[in-house]
């Protein structure tokens, strides 16, 4: 399929904010036509459903991914692998030769509405006076979130990595990583996981009854 016909399916043949970019990528990447070919009705069916801003910046973060993954030549990709129990995997299946399988997921810190850049500057490290402990930073906290709600995503006896896309211009960039070390992470991480997997041990909804269980005496 001609790189034209594949952008008039996928898009079907309708104007687009992502056809531009797409056009772009297909005619530079043979390896990533030969990946929009392959997966094109998936592709096609998820610009069919994604319409509010947010959701296609999250869709054109996924196709970035595929296109920068496979300018690496031993690396091949499966998109959204399907698995048994119709449970939620990753987006991409990534292979290195026919070794290593490792699974990557991407998403996006999406902006925060409620905040400027300059209101989550003044938050995120706050000077802490003696005998305190230190305000949680706002942008960790959202990042430490993103994080958890990606936890149930990923699959047993697999390696993965997360890929969270951050938007900000190299001023706020060089300020939140600049500042923000391991340790703070951790800080924020810790308490933020634990409460994550402590929801998944205690809340029902998590937990389906086992039928016909015989009761103990």
């Amino acid at each position: 399929m001609l790189t034209d016909e594949l952008l008039i399916y996928v898009f079907d043949g309708q104007s687009h904010l992502l056809a531009p970019p797409m056009a772009t990528w297909l005619a530079s990447s043979r390896r990533f036509t030969a990946f929009v070919t392959t997966f094109r009705d998936k592709i096609r069916k998820k610009l069919r459903a994604t319409q509010d801003q947010e959701s296609l910046l999250d869709l054109r973060l996924e196709l970035e991914t595929a296109y920068l993954l496979l300018q690496e030549r031993p690396l091949s990709l499966v998109y959204e692998p399907e698995q048994s129990g119709q449970v939620r995997c990753p987006d991409f299946a990534v292979t290195f030769t026919t070794s290593l399988t490792f699974m990557v997921e991407v998403t996006r810190l999406r902006a925060d509405p409620n905040s400027t850049l300059a209101e989550a500057q003044e938050r995120t490290l706050a000077t802490p006076a003696p005998n305190t402990i230190l305000t949680i930073p706002l942008i960790g906290e959202r990042l430490a979130d993103t994080i958890c709600s990606k936890l149930g995503q990923l699959l047993p006896q697999r390696s993965h990595v997360l890929l969270v896309g951050v938007e900000l211009d190299i001023a706020g960039a060089k300020y939140v990583f600049g500042t923000i070390d391991g340790t703070v992470v951790a800080a924020i991480l810790t308490p933020t996981l634990g409460a994550y997997v402590t929801r998944r041990y205690t809340d029902r909804k998590y937990h389906k009854p086992v039928k016909n269980e015989e009761k103990k005496d």
